[in-house]
């Protein structure tokens, strides 16, 4: 044939040909994906079944910036028995990282089903995963809100450099200088000689330091009340040690050590105001739960949001304890305020109408970090799982 005529077909053979494709293209393309995807599944289940810290700590890395998924899994680290632990100077990576778990850390932590850590731990199951191997997840420096990348960098290169920082002063004498350049502040030792490089957008500065101490950080150096209260004398000490020529400095004379000391004393910073500042800067609880104060009330509880959410049943009658984090308040069109209230628990949360009846009469105490007792029942609301709220109690 010529070459005109090559790869035609005749109308007969285009149409048994299409026969062919037609029925293919009905199962073939959702095949391969079910293969691709079912291969994907199994690795996924392999790697959580049998390195759950790495698998967990992957999970909390790629969702890092998203609060809600964040809470989930926190809460599934919760129930598999696997700590979250705060952000550690000498410990943390810039993203969530698998450690070594301080014995007093492993958590005994309900799952909210009345299941601990410790059940889990003594299942066939925890006992092939890595929780029974004392494993932990240790935030990353750069999972603190109001904190810089670069100044993240700067403080995990200058400990792979020259090790752990020992205590605050070798801290602030250490960040934001020269790598070369090491000051030992362990004990009341003179400084090393050696070049200082100057400030930099990589050094530290009130807002960074700020943020480590209330994230907690800086918990190994001193108590959070303490070191916030001192903020600007460290500030001071650390534009100090670390500037350009220490010898015209207040501490470049050789007979001064190189030490710093709180020259203000505080109180201890209460378990409220701890987490507070770590659903600031963390977004999420990782000292506790501001429902763990009524521990008596959230044990009486059988339902828990996550499993609301999961099998949703409207027109379910629910009594629950929750945290209040979110309040907005509306006019209705006959002029009555009504709100619309985002609650929480350790396994997630869940927006819950409040009438204009009801929130008349309980406005005072319908507010963000409120602990209080619902009652109420499970709607679809636009297609969306909510409460109904019925009667509240603050608790």
């Amino acid at each position: 044939k010529g070459f005109e005529e090559y790869g035609h077909l005749s109308k007969e053979k285009g149409q048994a040909l299409w026969k062919l494709i037609e029925p293919f293209a009905a199962y073939g393309f959702n095949k391969a994906h079910a293969a691709s995807y079912g291969k994907v599944a199994y690795q996924t289940a392999y790697m959580k079944a049998n390195h759950t810290v790495e698998y967990m700590s992957a999970l909390l890395t790629a969702d890092a910036g998203d609060t809600e998924k964040i809470s989930i899994l926190v809460a599934e680290c919760v129930r598999l028995g696997i700590p979250v632990l705060p952000p550690d100077v000498n410990e943390s990576g810039a993203v969530f990282t698998a450690v070594k778990a301080p014995q007093e850390e492993i958590s005994t932590d309900s799952d909210g089903n009345g299941n601990t850590a410790s059940d889990y731990s003594n299942s066939k199951t925890a006992q092939k995963n890595d929780y029974a191997k004392g494993k932990a997840i240790r935030f990353g420096l750069s999972s603190i809100k109001n904190f810089g990348e670069g100044i993240a960098h700067t403080i995990l290169e200058e400990r792979t450099s020259n090790g752990t920082y020992k205590n605050i002063s070798d801290f602030l004498s250490r960040v934001g200088t020269s790598t070369q350049t090491k000051i030992d502040t362990d004990t009341e030792t003179k400084p090393t000689k050696g070049k200082r490089f100057p400030h930099s957008s990589t050094s530290l500065n009130r807002k960074s330091l700020e943020s480590l101490i209330k994230a907690g950080a800086l918990d190994n150096f001193g108590e959070r009340g303490l070191l916030l209260a001192n903020i600007e004398p460290m500030l001071t000490f650390h534009r100090e040690v670390t500037a350009e020529a220490p010898q015209d400095s207040l501490f470049g004379a050789l007979s001064i050590p190189l030490v710093f000391k709180p020259p203000l004393p505080a109180d201890n910073v209460t378990l409220t105001k701890k987490l507070e500042w770590e659903k600031e800067l963390l977004g999420i609880y990782i000292s506790g739960h501001p429902l763990d104060a009524h521990k008596q009330t959230t044990a009486k509880s059988k339902l828990t949001i996550k499993q609301i959410l999961t099998e949703p049943q409207p027109g379910l009658p629910i009594i629950l304890p929750a945290l209040v984090t979110e309040v907005r308040v509306i006019i209705t069109k006959g002029g009555e305020k009504m709100a619309f209230v985002r609650f929480e628990d350790k396994s997630g949360n869940i927006e819950g109408v409040v009438f204009p009846k009801l929130f008349k009469k309980h406005s005072e105490i319908i507010s963000s970090g409120v602990c209080m007792l619902v009652k109420g029942h499970v709607s679809n609301r636009n297609g969306e799982i909510t409460l109904a709220i019925e009667e509240i109690k603050a608790l």
